[in-house]
């Protein structure tokens, strides 16, 4: 499992780190208590609705932040009520199991659907000891039975923050948008994803706030300005819209490998600024926009020479900086752009 510790650790888990630090001296080495994987696996395997367990836990060291999760699958599609059980009963579980409270995450998974158009990755809801909000596990499990992909995953933060929700599929953003807008999830921070393929560019959505028609409408407006032509590779390889702290933080990639040299602003800036403007339109009220516009080719294609920046925070193509500021005055300036 790849999940490190951090999202409910215990104040237990901090002593125990600044224990290991102060026997440094005199060890060789100090990890937390693990728990026994096999006690914990089959006390779990017996709730209602689990169908595998992976307990696998290595605990905090000096070395490294270890893995304290305990993952359980449940049949697809999964039942709404079974998932609220496990959300209350997986932590509870562990009582009378030495070392099973070292646990900080819980994740609920549902095997990922087969063919080749399916999510590389199963739905999940990932949740700490806290307490879950609820409904949350109901909502999430009515809108993993009506994905056609698979692949949503919600992790509930620790409060005061929003628990999170996030996709990824081939299908591009905009129709993801659209599904996601008929569950019961639009009030969570989402974080939508389209994979990247040989003629469609790698396109992230992260708007940080309740999902709306509009949002969705606004977003298919912008697919329509990097879609190539019919039969046609479009000339964006990524676009990532992320709203941060009243700053829509944009990425954009292109590719122009029919071009052996430098692009030029007076040449290609006509074909890569209407998918800034349509960003830039869709922007919400109170946001400024926040740039980073650069080429990327493959290295067989353009000698290695083609990559760069075209616009990043005052320190790419003089031409290109000019044109951005020129075009959006209102952009972040050079000597605030967030980190």
């Amino acid at each position: 499992m790849r999940r490190t510790a951090g999202t409910g650790r215990s104040l237990r888990s901090g002593l125990a780190a600044v224990g290991c630090a102060a026997l440094l001296m005199a060890t060789s080495g100090c990890s937390q208590p693990e728990p026994d994987e096999q006690r914990v696996a089959a006390a779990v395997g017996k709730l209602s609705g689990v169908v595998a367990v992976d307990a696998s836990f290595t605990g905090t060291s000096l070395g490294g932040a270890g893995d304290q999760s305990l993952e359980v699958e449940v049949a697809s599609p999964p039942d709404a009520q079974q998932v609220e059980d496990l959300v209350r009963l997986l932590p509870t579980s562990l009582r009378g199991i030495k070392n099973a409270d070292g646990y900080d995450e819980f994740v609920i998974t549902v095997r990922p659907a087969e063919g080749a158009e399916a999510a590389t990755v199963g739905a999940s809801l990932a949740f700490g000891p806290e307490l879950t909000p609820p409904g949350l596990a109901t909502r999430w499990a009515n809108a993993v039975a009506t994905s056609s992909t698979g692949g949503l995953r919600v992790q509930v933060w620790p409060a005061p923050r929003t628990p999170r929700a996030s996709i990824s599929t081939h299908e591009p953003v905009g129709e993801s948008l659209t599904w996601a807008l008929t569950t019961e999830l639009t009030d969570l921070d989402w974080d939508i994803a389209e994979y990247q393929t040989p003629g469609t560019p790698y396109v992230r959505f992260a708007p940080g706030r309740p999902l709306t028609a509009s949002m969705v409408a606004d977003w298919k407006a912008i697919e329509t300005t990097y879609a190539g032509d019919t039969g046609a590779a479009s000339i964006a390889r990524v676009v990532v819209v992320e709203d941060v702290a009243d700053v829509r933080k944009v990425r954009v990639q292109v590719s122009f490998p029919a071009v052996s040299g430098p692009l030029t602003e007076t040449a290609h800036g006509a074909a890569i600024w209407p998918i800034v403007e349509a960003i830039n339109d869709a922007m919400p009220a109170g946001h400024r926009l926040d740039l980073e516009l650069g080429r990327s080719e493959r290295g067989e294609q353009n000698g290695g020479s083609g990559d760069g920046d075209l616009v990043d925070g005052g320190s790419g193509s003089a031409d290109w900086e000019a044109a951005y500021r020129q075009r959006f005055p209102d952009a972040v300036p050079v000597s605030t752009t967030p980190g």
